[in-house]
């Protein structure tokens, strides 16, 4: 699989074992809002849920002001990673009194320990909740990993939808420490296995408009191709 791309992401080293030219992936970022234009990928989430109860169905799982002495108060909240046709579940650290900022991407076992610490703190406090903290994350975790259905409505292998945020089409995944949930050649194999299975069909369109320059680079050619490259002048020796 060749990767034409304006940046460099974990997996993408795993192409010097050789390049597969007959498959490309156009890997350029873009962000937008969730409302209006990607709701109905967020629905299809949130069906598959299978939770009657709203008040469960949230995008926050917990807000945190303690245990210990925490100073800044954080919430927690699960971001959607659409990875070649299967949802990966990753959560979001973020600082509440930043406008929302988004301090860290934690994986499922790590927010299982933190759902976990954050229970036994409302105990110890008298704190009774009818909705745990880890119900909320089994919750979650119980569609990591199923298929989801998305063929007929979009063309992109990677797709992260974060709740009340924005939805990111073809990201940078080491921003999002997807590393510590799959390995580089896994990564690599999935995305070139699903473009040249499931993507790359007649009927199929590519995303966006293609330039001129992205198809020659895509062909090999660069600005140098078709120039004379000018070498300075040896002088002659007296």
């Amino acid at each position: 699989m060749k990767i034409i791309s304006n940046f460099h992401d974990y997996y993408d080293t795993i192409s010097k074992d050789g390049i597969d030219n007959s498959i490309i992936y156009l890997r350029y970022t873009k962000k937008h809002n969730i409302e209006p234009h990607f709701t109905y990928l967020y629905n299809i989430i949130i069906n598959m849920l299978n939770c009657s109860d709203s008040t469960i169905i949230k995008p926050t799982i917990c807000y945190i002001k303690a245990p210990n002495n925490f100073s800044e108060p954080y919430s927690y909240k699960p971001i959607y990673i659409l990875f070649c046709g299967i949802i990966k579940i990753m959560f979001a650290k973020v600082k509440m009194n930043y406008r929302d900022f988004i301090a860290d991407y934690i994986t499922p076992l790590q927010m299982k320990d933190i759902a976990k610490e954050y229970d036994n703190y409302l105990k110890l406090k008298r704190i009774n909740k009818r909705i745990t903290t880890i119900d909320k994350y089994n919750l979650y975790m119980s569609i990591d990993n199923k298929k989801i259905d998305i063929m007929n409505k979009t063309n992109f292998p990677i797709i992260i939808l974060i709740p009340e945020v924005q939805c990111i089409i073809n990201p940078c995944l080491k921003d999002f420490n997807f590393h510590k949930i799959m390995d580089p050649y896994t990564t690599f194999q999935e995305i070139q296995m699903y473009i040249s299975g499931v993507l790359q069909t007649e009927d199929k369109v590519t995303p966006w408009p293609v330039s001129d320059k992205i198809k020659s680079e895509s062909k090999g050619f660069n600005k140098f191709s078709f120039r004379r490259q000018e070498h300075p002048r040896k002088s002659k020796r007296a």
